[in-house]
Formats: structure tokens, C-alpha cells, sequence
């Protein structure tokens, strides 16, 4: 919570919400904090709370991650999308929108990623874990 709080400090008491590198990288902690936390935890109430957690702070830091991260050369931004996207077929294992991300997001970091590589692994994984086809 600490984590959580710091980020709504930061966006909301002093930085700019939109622009801001201190709400982009306090929300980036929070949700790789959350991330990690789904390993940990068994109860899936508590699991699906954290998941709720996390997109609610990468909606709200939304503008100022773009502003931050998204230009040529830099694939933090596209690293990002993916995250939320998991996460998004975490809560919802169904949501289509997010399953043609992660599949966008593969297809652009495969330019700069071998397949074997643990980001490449991940999104096919989940990939194969959410398609119904």
C-alpha cells in the first residue's frame, strides 16, 4: 500500500498527472510490485484485488508513461502495453482487445528480441494460455 500511496502522492499532490517522470516511474514500482505479488499469492479474490490495482494506476498514468516512454528507439512503452495486457487477460480471460495486443506487441519486439528471449517466451506463453481458437 505504501507503494500505492506514493503514486497517488505523486500524481495527484505533486506532479503533473499527464507529464510527469515521477508518476510514470512510481507507477511502473507499483505494478511491477503487483506483478510480482500474483506469484505469491494464493487466494484468488486477493490476486484478482492486486490485478484491479495495477490498472487502475496504469489508466491513470496512462499519458504520462506515453509522454515519457513512447519515441523511436526506446521499447519501454511497448514493454508496458504488454504488462497491462497481461494483466487484463488475468482479470478477464476473454478480452480480445488484450489478446490482439500482446500479439502486437510480440510481432514489434521481435524485431529487436530473439524468440528465445524470457519477454518473447512470456507473451507467446500467454499467447497460447488465452487464445480460443
Amino acid at each position: 500500500q505504501d507503494l500505492k500511496q506514493l503514486f497517488d502522492l505523486m500524481s495527484k499532490s505533486y506532479c503533473h498527472p499527464q507529464t510527469s517522470w515521477y508518476v510514470a516511474c512510481s507507477s511502473d514500482v507499483f505494478v511491477h510490485w503487483c506483478a510480482n505479488a500474483l506469484n505469491h499469492i494464493s487466494d484468488e479474490d486477493e490476486q484478482l484485488n492486486i490485478c484491479h490495482q495495477a490498472l487502475s494506476v496504469l489508466e491513470k498514468s496512462r499519458n504520462a508513461t506515453k509522454f515519457c516512454y513512447d519515441y523511436e528507439g526506446d521499447l519501454t512503452w511497448l514493454i508496458k502495453r504488454g504488462m497491462e495486457a497481461k494483466l487484463r487477460l488475468f482479470v478477464n480471460p476473454v478480452d480480445f482487445d488484450a489478446i490482439r495486443l500482446v500479439q502486437g506487441v510480440r510481432r514489434d519486439l521481435m524485431h529487436y528480441y530473439p524468440s528465445t528471449d524470457e519477454i518473447i517466451s512470456s507473451l507467446d506463453e500467454t499467447i497460447r494460455a488465452y487464445s480460443y481458437s
